[in-house]
């Protein structure tokens, strides 16, 4: 049983031949991250088990290279960043023991994710919030998050046509005249 792998990643020696998308990430790779957005989503799960799989899930995706196309199917269609926003109300963003993780993990996830997922208000809220953060890991992580979600040029119009980008500016420019100016350059 592959789950919700994707039909590419099961062994078939003619899908290089036929110029098949590949995928680098093994799959076992794949199957963790299938494996931990499934718990995160699921609510018989304590808050514990929902934050290692966030933790599990940062460590994994940090290894595969952006674009893999093996990854972003797997993390796709799952609101997954939703999920991180929701977990990181639940633990609470003030504690940064549990904030930096959440932040890690989302900062790596959204590099697989499409401009679909990556347009909500709930999500921009929260990274605009992180960049005011006092410790500059979550800056750092708000700020990697930003750029990996803008290097989308669907998200980047999506952004400069809302009033986040206004925001966005204005919060880049107190970070660089406040004690975060090497993080936001």
């Amino acid at each position: 049983d592959r789950g919700c792998l994707p039909a590419d990643m099961e062994s078939d020696p003619g899908a290089q031949a036929r110029g098949a998308p590949r995928s680098v990430a093994n799959v076992t790779a794949l199957r963790a991250i299938s494996v931990s957005i499934t718990t995160i989503d699921t609510n018989t799960t304590t808050l514990a088990q929902r934050f290692r799989s966030a933790q599990e899930l940062a460590k994994v995706l940090a290894d595969i290279d952006e674009g893999d196309v093996g990854a972003r199917r797997v993390c796709s269609g799952h609101d997954a960043p939703l999920l991180l926003v929701a977990l990181m109300n639940e633990a609470g963003e003030s504690n940064a023991q549990r904030r930096v993780p959440l932040l890690t993990c989302l900062a790596s996830l959204v590099r697989f994710i499409g401009p679909e997922e990556l347009k909500d208000q709930r999500l921009w809220m929260l990274l605009q919030r992180m960049l005011f953060q006092s410790d500059a890991t979550s800056v750092h992580h708000a700020l990697a998050a930003i750029a990996a979600i803008t290097r989308q040029e669907e998200c980047l119009a999506f952004v400069c046509g809302t009033p986040m980008a206004k925001r966005l500016q204005q919060a880049l420019g107190s970070l660089a005249a406040a004690e975060h100016s090497a993080t936001a350059a």
